[in-house]
């Protein structure tokens, strides 16, 4: 059975408009999720929005007005949780298995930092990813395959004291590589296959591809 897909739309960074239609007109993620100031971004982009988590107190008055006429709006008062997470818990809940963040990077960076922190909690329960306008983030399993096309700039960041990383069909090999962030990483590792494979001893690891190559190769 396939999986149900769904896009969080957040208030950072604008997506282009050919991201979106690419997730939504080719991958199939059809049902939209924001997480309340994503409300911004969705008049931007001018596209529908099934569900509003969020009191939107981060929205203008005259936007929830034209918002409120099509999305059903779901309050959720669990304060520890940011409003991404609550996004993410309530498409959990609703069988959504295969989720994309939008609108998830930049402006601030703490709200960066803590969408990234988020794929890492989740990632072994959902295939949950950021995607950017130049980049894609997932976090590394503990034995990863992925298609790729050589060529392609792929980096590998680990938060964790230690992580041994061990890769294949990059032109940079690691074995038992011990990265640490601040100390060690990855960054601009190429492919040299169609096929890649990351193991990781850490639980705390990510990936990071470029958004334009993966939607050139349909590899998204």
């Amino acid at each position: 059975m396939k999986s149900k897909k769904a896009i969080i739309l957040a208030g950072a960074i604008v997506p282009h408009k050919k991201v979106f239609n690419y997730l939504m007109k080719k991958q199939g993620y059809n049902y939209i999720i924001c997480a309340d100031g994503g409300i911004e971004n969705a008049l931007k982009l001018k596209i529908p929005v099934d569900i509003i988590i969020g009191d939107l107190d981060s929205a203008k008055s005259d936007l929830k007005n034209k918002l409120l006429k099509n999305a059903k709006v779901v309050y959720l008062k669990r304060q520890s949780d940011t409003d991404m997470e609550k996004a993410i818990k309530y498409a959990k809940s609703k069988g959504y298995s295969d989720i994309v963040l939008l609108g998830a990077d930049g402006l601030r960076m703490d709200h960066t930092l803590s969408n990234i922190g988020l794929i890492i909690k989740y990632k072994e329960q959902l295939n949950l990813r950021i995607v950017t306008n130049t980049s894609v983030i997932f976090p590394c399993s503990r034995k990863l395959h992925f298609e790729s096309v050589k060529g392609e700039t792929i980096s590998i960041y680990n938060f964790s004291e230690s992580g041994n990383i061990t890769t294949n069909g990059l032109k940079y090999p690691l074995k038992k590589t011990n990265l640490k962030f601040g100390v060690s990483e990855s960054i601009s590792n190429v492919s040299t296959s169609d096929k890649v494979i990351i193991e990781s001893s850490s639980d705390k690891t990510i990936i990071i591809r470029s958004t334009e190559f993966m939607i050139k190769y349909n590899l998204l």
